[in-house]
């Protein structure tokens, strides 16, 4: 495989971060805490979600160019909202 260019190589100096504490956690996902330092060197917590499933999204394309969407009712917006069918599964351990 080709190198990458430098444009996309990393530069300056990354993020680090201490051990992460999690915060939160149920079936489906799990949220972990960090105390983090940016590369500008400003700190500030950091937190990321951390999803338990694997999620395969389809987008059937039919022939006249139409597609299919779903339509659900959404607890974060409170409203409907149309979405590509997707399927969930377990992650491996």
């Amino acid at each position: 495989m080709s190198q990458k260019p430098s444009w996309l190589q990393p530069h300056g100096r990354p993020w680090r971060a201490d051990a992460p504490r999690r915060v939160y956690e149920n079936p489906w996902i799990a949220v972990d805490e960090y105390a983090a330092t940016a590369p500008t060197g400003i700190t500030a917590p950091y937190g990321v979600v951390r999803f338990k499933n694997l999620a395969l999204a389809v987008l059937p394309l039919h022939e006249d160019g139409t597609v299919t969407l779903v339509g659900q009712n959404r607890f974060p917006h409170s409203d409907y909202s149309w979405e590509i069918p997707e399927e969930i599964g377990r992650a491996p351990v």
